[in-house]
């Protein structure tokens, strides 16, 4: 790489983290409070407006008419002197009537010519915020998902890293976090969020496992047996047990297996998804025998205990969390890496004073040089 990121804090990582988030979702929220207010304007428009509208003016044409007809019999009939009484509350009174039907009338024609111009305005509307709507449902995620990734990155960097060599933030406020609230959780437990409910599972139908090559990698020897080193009891599910496998993970760039408790009979407990922003695909229940045909070098991931969480990748086993969702994997895989790296180290010395001299070296000798 031609420059380093200088990382002082992964709790800062995951801060923003939380903000943005919270961030997406009020936005989100927002827009939905916004479109819902404006539709139901609308709706009543549409509606209940002009309903009530054509009833008033019904009832004020009803109205008219009796003021009419008041009045025509006022104008009509003469009193007992045999002069014409005085029409002028009649008059008066039809003169309101009129005016209140005309104000209905005018009313109703309002209510439809807002209504038309409010659906358009509603149409502007949406077309003018759909880039940011767009960016709360998936930017917004897919960036959330991304922090996630760097922060395992960061912590796997961490738990690797020789106590010397760790971050001072992180050195800082290790030993006090772990001693108040036990051990970190990883980031990789929301996958846990992502697979389906107990129900939904239950109801996938079961299928063949179909002949694609999947983009995780093989399992290696020094994976196999950093898994072997796991503190976690071995549980391996029978060849004739099922599985639900969604159809994302085989062509996903990053997978998980969490096994969970059985849903169904010869349910062996695994489920099988996507890791990473592929969309959602329909759910297959396969046999645990044909996917160790199509991949034996599983069998290790398979064996692991109810609770447990694995992430794989193109590099290979990624995380094994937990029923705690502590990750389990950098210090299983250090202990085989390590290792190798030491017995490597020890036997530099002892080759290479064979080759100069011929001959082998005592033990004084090799320590002074």
């Amino acid at each position: 790489m031609a420059g380093g990121a200088r990382v002082e804090s992964i709790e800062a990582l995951r801060a923003f983290r939380t903000a943005w988030i919270k961030f997406g979702e009020a936005v989100t929220l927002a827009l939905q409070d916004a479109e819902s207010e404006m539709q139901r304007t609308l709706v009543w428009l549409e509606t209940e407006a002009p309903t009530y509208w054509a009833g008033q003016i019904r009832k004020r044409q009803e109205a008219v008419s009796r003021a009419k007809e008041a009045l025509r019999q006022k104008q009509m009939y003469k009193d007992f002197s045999g002069r014409t009484p005085s029409a002028v509350d009649e008059q008066k009174a039809l003169a309101l009537a009129m005016k209140r039907l005309e104000e209905a009338e005018e009313k109703l024609a309002a209510v439809k010519k807002y209504a038309r111009r409010l659906a358009r305005e509603i149409d502007l509307y949406k077309g003018s915020v759909q880039r940011l709507a767009t960016s709360a449902m998936s930017d917004i995620p897919l960036a959330a998902s991304r922090i996630d990734r760097m922060v395992a990155t960061l912590e796997q960097y961490v738990a690797l890293a020789p106590a010397g060599e760790a971050p001072a933030a992180e050195a800082a406020g290790a030993g006090a976090a772990e001693s108040e609230v036990g051990p970190r959780l990883s980031p990789w437990c929301r996958l846990r969020r992502s697979t389906p409910r107990p129900d939904v599972r239950a109801a996938a139908a079961r299928a063949a496992l179909p002949a694609t090559d999947w983009k995780i990698a093989i399992v290696g020897p020094a994976h196999r047996e950093a898994l072997a080193y796991l503190p976690l009891e071995k549980q391996p599910p029978q060849p004739s047990q099922w599985m639900v496998l969604n159809a994302a993970a085989i062509t996903a760039a990053s997978v998980y297996f969490e096994r969970l408790p059985a849903q169904f009979p010869d349910d062996s407990g695994w489920y099988v998804g996507p890791a990473d922003d592929s969309e959602p695909h329909e759910l297959w229940c396969i046999s645990i025998e044909s996917l160790l045909a199509a991949r034996p070098d599983l069998r290790p991931v398979l064996e692991l205990p109810v609770g447990v969480l694995v992430v794989m990748d193109a590099s290979g086993v990624a995380a094994v969390l937990d029923a705690r969702a502590e990750d389990l994997w950098p210090a299983a895989l250090y202990k085989v890496t390590g290792a190798r790296m030491g017995d490597a180290a020890a036997t530099v010395p002892q080759a290479s004073s064979a080759g100069a001299g011929g001959n082998a070296s005592a033990p004084g000798q090799t320590e002074a040089q």
